[in-house]
């Protein structure tokens, strides 16, 4: 693990972005594109059916449009400020694991952690207590990510990208576990 944390009262866990995955992604969407440009360009000048032109061109473009807002997502996740993720004593702050990022998370709305897989691709879901007035506190593109994390996803508009900081499913779930462990244990009264 690259962050560490200290045993005092106040504490701050800093992950940071990792440029060269982020970097190998970049380069794998900007080939995607490419390769969905040259297919519709060799589609169009074949001589295959005009239906078939259709769907093929079709489908290259809208492979084309989909690389491209990933590209647009991982640009912007890699020229952010180094941190991606930030776990203190007041909560967890989700700064650029995707274009979606909800910001900051206290501590008193989490509910629980769980390392999950969607589409092959690990995530780490944050459930917190109320989860519908958590998204009507976001705005902008957060916001509607996170309607939709909601009602498509795993019950939770809070799913942090392990990937950005180098990290696997299981190790970032396990960060933030112990993050919420020390939230609850220093909030119980002494001798509870």
């Amino acid at each position: 693990m690259t962050a560490h944390a200290s045993d005092s009262a106040d504490w701050n866990v800093v992950y940071p972005v990792r440029s060269a995955a982020t970097r190998r992604l970049v380069v794998v969407c900007l080939l995607v594109i490419v390769v969905c440009v040259i297919a519709a360009v060799l589609f169009r000048t074949s001589a295959l059916p005009r239906w078939w032109l259709v769907v093929a061109v079709g489908a290259a473009c809208v492979g084309a449009a989909a690389a491209a807002v990933t590209l647009v997502g991982w640009v912007w996740i890699a020229a952010g400020s180094g941190r991606a993720i930030r776990l203190d004593t007041h909560g967890l702050t989700d700064q650029r694991t995707s274009l979606s990022s909800v910001g900051f998370v206290p501590w008193s709305a989490v509910v629980g952690v769980q390392a999950v897989l969607q589409n092959g691709q690990p995530l780490v879901a944050v459930l917190v207590q109320d989860p519908e007035a958590f998204v009507a506190g976001l705005r902008g593109v957060a916001r509607t990510a996170a309607r939709w994390s909601l009602r498509f996803g795993f019950g939770t508009p809070v799913l942090l990208n392990p990937v950005v900081v180098g990290l696997g499913g299981d190790e970032l779930a396990h960060a933030v576990e112990e993050g919420l462990a020390r939230y609850q244990a220093s909030a119980k009264p002494p001798g509870a």
